[in-house]
């Protein structure tokens, strides 16, 4: 026998019934429906035991009746679980229906792991059901009518700059709030998120992740001119553009600097490095020159490319040096769309533990973005049949 409790009716409950207080007809339809088949309360209650070692033993529970009765409310009256909770407890005839009775109401914790265990078969047998109880008393025509499944949404939360140190700061409460509990005592100074997010800030703590303003200025660097603002571009190697983006890692992260042909949106080459020193700047220029040479080179005003080792490989070549404007980040909005197609499509959903694994996954991604994926600004070509032809 499954772990359950008798039924049971209070002194209270027989005087109402006694005195004529019924369901109304729709559940009352339903229950009958309920008596006559019995094999629904037999397939809720071999879900209920699936996976369990010994269904005999344990505490008491729910009873497949009730699970069952209870599922079939919840969802003719389209009631959360916390309400149907609090319904069944507080009207007589819907403790009548669920068959509890004068039994103290589970929480709505209860209802929920109950539920959850029914099969989707099982399901949809309770929905024929109440689509025939529904017919019988000409209240559906048998379409319409049906019980839905749970259905579980996960909105995919991406870190951002803003939202770090809010998730430190809740995870810390939630410790604290569990340490409290293991204590058995109170723990004063620690009432809400905001008094820990303040005392994060008195005592230096942090989350760990990529500052804002990579593109800080060198003291004194020469600034130049923005010179795309209404050019029309018509080939490739007319305009070059570079950036620099950070890669979150299972612990820090890393930099990355690429240089994009604006043209075709081709990929000429890219660096990653663990600072944002000059060098894997210059290593990812040095690459991209050696497939040819633009006319014009954009970048923003970061130290890196005001630097005058980066600014004489270019001079000496005769290019032109374009600059964005600072805060403009639409400047350079090519390489910016670049940046969120590879942490949307790559970075965020590989979780890199070692430099190694991010620099297979980052040029496996700029092989099929470079000569894969179309481009819908492209007439639906790659980039590599525009740069390459």
């Amino acid at each position: 026998m499954p772990r359950t409790a008798k039924s049971q009716i209070s002194f209270a409950d027989w005087e109402l019934l006694r005195q004529g207080l019924s369901l109304e007809p729709f559940l009352q339809t339903i229950s009958d429906f309920l008596e006559d088949h019995e094999e629904m309360i037999e397939a809720v209650r071999r879900d209920l035991e699936r996976g369990l070692k010994n269904s005999e033993t344990g505490r008491k529970g729910l009873t497949p009746s009730q699970v069952l009765r209870s599922f079939v409310l919840k969802s003719v009256k389209s009631w959360d679980y916390r309400e149907l909770r609090e319904r069944i407890a507080d009207g007589y005839t819907l403790r009548q229906f669920t068959e509890f009775y004068c039994q103290p109401v589970p929480k709505h914790h209860a209802f929920n792991r109950a539920f959850h265990r029914l099969t989707p078969e099982t399901v949809k047998a309770i929905n024929e059901l109440v689509v025939n109880a529904a017919v019988d008393l000409g209240l559906e025509d048998g379409n319409r009518l049906r019980v839905d499944t749970t259905v579980v949404q996960t909105d995919i939360h991406h870190p951002t700059d803003n939202t770090l140190l809010w998730d430190v700061v809740r995870v810390v409460t939630r410790l604290v709030g569990r340490l409290k509990k293991a204590v058995q005592k109170r723990i004063r100074g620690f009432h809400n998120r905001k008094r820990v997010a303040r005392l994060m800030r008195v005592m230096g703590i942090e989350a760990v992740y990529a500052k804002p303003k990579l593109s800080q200025p060198g003291e004194g660097h020469k600034i130049y001119p923005y010179l795309l603002k209404r050019l029309k571009i018509e080939r490739c190697d007319q305009v070059w553009c570079t950036d620099i983006t950070y890669i979150p890692m299972a612990q820090g992260f890393l930099y990355l600097v690429a240089v994009m042909d604006w043209f075709s949106r081709f990929v000429l080459s890219w660096a990653l490095s663990l600072t944002m020193e000059l060098e894997f700047c210059l290593e990812a220029l040095w690459g991209a020159l050696r497939r040819g040479r633009p006319d014009i080179f954009n970048s923003d005003q970061g130290s890196q490319f005001t630097s005058e080792r980066f600014l004489g490989e270019l001079e000496r070549r005769n290019i032109a040096i374009s600059m964005d404007g600072r805060g403009r980040c639409l400047d350079n909005i090519f390489i910016e769309r670049l940046w969120r197609s590879l942490k949307y499509e790559e970075v965020y959903l590989k979780d890199y533990q070692l430099v190694s694994e991010a620099h297979t996954g980052i040029a496996n991604y700029f092989r099929f973005y470079n000569y894969e994926r179309l481009h819908q600004s492209l007439d639906y070509q790659t980039p590599a049949a525009i740069y390459e032809a």
